[in-house]
């Protein structure tokens, strides 16, 4: 297919000359650092996301009255299968079982969303309910009624999703791919399995849900961490420092939608990318947005150019 071909370029092309001009390469996890940059490691560091601790609280009074698991991705589409919705609606049918009073939430749009709904029908009426995007408060307040998180993605470099559903204290069920397991600590945030297990995942969903008193203690050193070691603020005051420490003035950003039209990395950029070009820094995003944008503020130094359109 053609988005993937222009992938390819990228990667094979245009990515490694940007990473050998760059002369300070910001990692989002050390997975991405260790494995997929490391012969950058000399000049790189590793600046986790952010959460939004204020926004995602804890309301336990807004709890539902079933059991409740909650599954978010930013797209459901062709390219995102890799976050496993279809093990969740596996092990869905397998708690079902044994727990029907148990429902499942899925959040996010795409063009899969149709068969993920029809594979859905399998199971009782009421068991699935898709919400479609959600951002902002509306997003916050699904976790605010969820009872646990599943991640189930067969490949992660982070996670933000997991940030969020730690910061409104909830316990995660996730994979030990990728960045999670830097997230999510097995037995005392949540749980890890391998990814593709429907069993497993249905066996621990079930755990949690079964065990109010062990998805409290989860969730609450959840929050804990979330607050004390990825407060965006802190990362804010972290990002500025390293920006002010450049000296050569061009930042570079790669993104997948700009304007962010989901969350997590796309409306951080969006931040950091307005907050230093207002700083006489330039900014140059490289997106997968239609068209060739740039700012409307002709004060600034922020060029949004497109790399291909992956909708």
């Amino acid at each position: 297919r053609i988005p993937d071909a222009v992938i390819w370029l990228y990667e094979r092309l245009a990515l490694p000359l940007l990473l050998r001009k760059a002369e300070m390469i910001v990692c989002a996890s050390d997975f991405i650092r260790d494995g997929f940059l490391s012969r950058y490691k000399r000049k790189s560091m590793t600046l986790t996301p952010g959460v939004h601790s204020e926004l995602f609280i804890e309301k336990p009074e807004m709890k539902t009255s079933h059991p409740s698991i909650l599954f978010v991705a930013g797209s459901i589409g062709r390219t995102d299968v890799y976050k496993g919705l279809d093990t969740l609606l596996d092990a869905m049918g397998i708690l079902s079982k044994k727990m029907p009073e148990a429902r499942l939430v899925v959040v996010g749009d795409g063009d899969l969303l149709s068969e993920y709904e029809t594979r859905a029908e399998g199971l009782a009426p009421g068991t699935v309910t898709f919400t479609g995007t959600l951002h902002g408060e509306s997003l916050a307040n699904e976790f605010h009624k969820a009872h646990v998180l599943a991640h189930p993605s067969r490949n992660e470099s982070f996670g933000m999703v997991i940030l969020e559903a730690m910061a409104t204290g909830l316990p995660v069920v996730g994979t030990k791919v990728g960045g999670i397991p830097s997230l999510v600590k097995d037995a005392e945030t949540g749980f890890l399995i391998e990814p593709s297990d429907a069993a497993a995942l249905a066996e621990k969903l079930e755990l949690l849900l079964s065990n109010p008193s062990l998805s409290k203690k989860f969730g609450t050193n959840g929050r804990t961490r979330a607050v004390s070691e990825f407060d965006w603020a802190a990362r804010a005051i972290a990002y500025d420092a390293i920006f002010t420490s450049l000296t050569r003035p061009l930042i570079v950003q790669v993104v997948g939608y700009y304007p962010p039209h989901i969350g997590g990395m796309e409306r951080m950029s969006e931040s950091i990318a307005n907050r230093v070009s207002k700083n006489a820094l330039r900014v140059l995003v490289l997106t997968s947005a239609n068209g060739f944008l740039s700012s409307i503020d002709s004060r600034v130094s922020l060029t949004v150019k497109r790399l291909a359109t992956f909708e």
